[in-house]
């Protein structure tokens, strides 16, 4: 792998239109600023470099084993017409899911029909089996097992009196170093949904102060350092120096040693949602009730982080339905949101962050 395998595109294998691979890793060039870490390529693009996928694994899919069962990686999942004994939710039609780790050997399995009531929300990695999924009345999610888990911060959020509402946790465990988490779907609809079919703009700008003022509660609640909500490391790459994040590169140390080179006051840490997009909001009837899901990587932070991450970025994972959004949506999205944060006393060093990204993309791990 040469220092950096930015250079020279022509030498390496072509994978397609606009990726290449290098030895072990996958470049991709990108028409818009890409969530991953990028280098831009000079001529107004961007370039990512990432680790090759393992080879394609059948038993990583979603799998249809019967009408009423389906094996997503390493868990089934079940249909029941009554309450089952094990972890459940609703169906939403007079039903039960249930989830459980997946018999072996793996029972024979068919099609995914049309008929499978497993929505895909949104996918980190096809192969590896990282995503979400909408089962029913609630969400699942498996992802990389790194730092605090979801449903700590979700059993600690519950004990606390809210103004918003949080999701309930139905399961969670570890299955060969993923993390699985099942939690409710609140009630309403998201701001994904919502946005593109309201003219509103008085009515946008309440969801938008709404978040704010949800945001700006959850920072009176202060910590000692940047980590998860237990003190474990906060696995949140924009402040990581490696991608993807590994255990020391979010350790509390380091995320401070981090912080402080971006320029952060690190005596003012607060505690924070961390994952501000359209996707992680409900409205429940127009104007009415907040709900604030996908805490995956919420924690302690530095009170400048919030506005900051959030003017690079206002849309993460949501990016797959956003980008369907009419006109300048995505930039009305992300104008409500900075101008909502900023009446609530949130300041930004987004100028710091990026020459500090700059830095760390120069040094990227394999350049």
């Amino acid at each position: 792998m040469p220092i950096n395998p930015f250079e020279n595109l022509h030498k390496y294998e072509k994978a397609g239109d606009n990726s290449w691979i290098a030895g072990k890793y996958m470049i991709t060039r990108h028409t818009s600023e890409p969530d991953a870490p990028y280098r831009e390529d000079g001529e107004g693009g961007f370039l990512t470099l990432a680790p090759l996928n393992p080879p394609f694994e059948h038993d990583n899919c979603v799998e249809e084993v019967d009408n009423n069962s389906w094996i997503i990686g390493k868990v089934i999942i079940s249909r029941h017409v009554s309450r089952p004994d094990a972890p459940c939710w609703e169906d939403g039609e007079g039903g039960f899911f249930s989830i459980s780790k997946a018999p072996n050997p793996k029972p024979a399995t068919r099609p995914v029909s049309d008929a499978c009531p497993l929505i895909e929300n949104h996918s980190f990695d096809h192969t590896a089996c990282k995503g979400t999924w909408e089962i029913g009345k609630a969400y699942l999610r498996i992802g990389a097992n790194l730092g605090t888990e979801e449903h700590v911060t979700l059993e600690a959020l519950s004990k606390r009196s809210l103004g918003f509402q949080v999701p309930k946790v139905y399961y969670h465990e570890t299955h060969d170093e993923l993390y699985h988490i099942v939690y409710s779907r609140l009630p309403g609809k998201t701001i994904c949904e919502l946005w593109p079919k309201t003219d509103d703009k008085a009515l946008k700008t309440q969801w938008a102060q709404q978040i704010a003022a949800a945001y700006h509660e959850l920072s009176f609640w202060r910590g000692d350092r940047i980590s998860g909500i237990d003190g474990n490391p906060l696995a949140d790459w924009n402040l990581s120096t490696e991608f993807p994040p590994t255990y020391s590169s979010c350790d509390p140390e380091t995320l401070r040693k981090n912080c402080e080179d971006i320029g952060f006051d690190c005596s003012d840490i607060v505690f924070a949602h961390n994952c501000m997009m359209p996707l992680s909001f409900t409205i429940d009837g127009m104007g009415g009730t907040l709900g604030i899901s996908h805490w995956e990587i919420a924690g302690f932070l530095p009170k400048d982080w919030v506005r900051t991450k959030t003017k690079g970025n206002s849309s993460l994972d949501s990016i797959k339905f956003t980008r369907t959004w009419p006109g300048k949506m995505v930039k009305e999205w992300a104008d409500e949101i900075e101008n909502a944060l900023k009446e609530k006393g949130f300041r930004e060093c987004r100028k710091g962050e990026s020459q500090w990204r700059s830095k760390v993309n120069d040094k990227w791990r394999g350049f």
